[in-house]
Parts: structure tokens; sequence; C-alpha cells
């Protein structure tokens, strides 16, 4: 009978075994402009030039806004596809800040006030589960990106249009947020 049946045990290595399958993803991260005022987006690369510092690559695409979701999550995509683990460092200048220098933006407080920045990171805090897609943190500050410390954080995962929907709800979110504040 099979409740007589004794419960067979897994030896180490099956446990081992099981873990290694857990998928795994390395790490990608891309930076997204929208200005409602210039009706533009920008979709910038990060490198990693150490533990603690990245930069912007020079291989931004630029489109006009309001995108189409799909078009929206494609270029999402091939923006992360351009992150580099070990990007070379270089000196932080103008020429340098890949993200004001296409943007449509005249002065850089126009860039920091008219544009609403969208941080995109793999998620990792949290174990991937069998059979789960890469997992992305979107984080986005309704107000100037360096000085304000609230922000709007979602998590969606690389499948369909899912990133592109979270950014869309968080840009709807951000403009409500801004419109109150200044009316």
């Amino acid at each position: 009978m099979f409740w007589n049946k004794k419960k067979k045990e897994n030896s180490t290595s099956e446990l081992n075994d099981k873990n290694e399958n857990k998928t795994t993803y390395s790490e990608r991260s891309c930076w997204i402009y929208l200005s409602e005022k210039y009706n533009e987006i920008l979709f910038v690369p990060i490198g990693n030039t150490s533990e603690w510092s990245f930069r912007e690559l020079d291989k931004v695409i630029i489109k006009e806004w309001p995108l189409k979701i799909g078009e929206l999550q494609k270029c999402v995509n091939i923006t992360l596809d351009n992150f580099e683990q070990n990007a070379i460092e270089i000196e932080n200048n103008n020429d340098n800040w890949f993200s004001f220098k296409n943007s449509k933006a005249k002065t850089q407080k126009s860039f920091n006030s008219d544009y609403i920045v969208f941080q995109l990171k793999t998620d990792y805090t949290r174990e991937y589960a069998d059979g789960e897609v890469e997992r992305f943190n979107v984080k986005s500050s309704p107000r100037e990106w360096e000085k304000d410390r609230h922000y709007i954080i979602g998590t969606a995962h690389s499948i369909d249009t899912d990133i592109a929907q979270l950014i869309l709800d968080i840009n709807k979110d951000c403009q409500k947020i801004r419109k109150n504040k200044s009316a």
C-alpha cells in the first residue's frame, strides 16, 4: 500500500543539481529619460566602471514620444542588451553626458526638470524560481532626480510588454505628482 512506502530522501548531489538549475541572470542596467514637454524619450545604456561606479554609454536611442508599447519594450530590450559589465572609465564632462547631449534640452536645468528619469536594473532581491524569467526593478522620481529622495519603484519581468507597461504606469504617476506640485 502507498502509505507504507518509505519516504525517498534526496541525496546531497541531487539537491546541488536542483540549486544549480535555478535560473540566474547577469546584471543589466539602463536609464530612460522621458520628456512630455519635448515629446521625446531617450534610451541610455549603462556601463559599470567599477563595483560602485558606472557611466552612460554612447549608444543612445532617441524616439519621439508617445511611443507604442511594443516599440517601447523593443527599445528597452535593445538598450539593456547594450549594457557593459566592464566599461572604460572616462572623464565626466558635458561631452560625455550622452543623455543630455542627445536631448532637446538647451540647458542642464531644463534637462533635469523637464525629463523624468527611469533607472532599470536587474532584480536580485530574491532568488529566481524554476522557469522564472529575468526581473527588473524600475525606479523613478517625479521631481528632480538628484535632489529628490522620493521614488516610485516597481518590479516587472521581461515578458512581452511588462516592463514597458510598468514604465507607462510610473510615468503617469510622476506626471500627476508634477501637475499637483505646480498647481
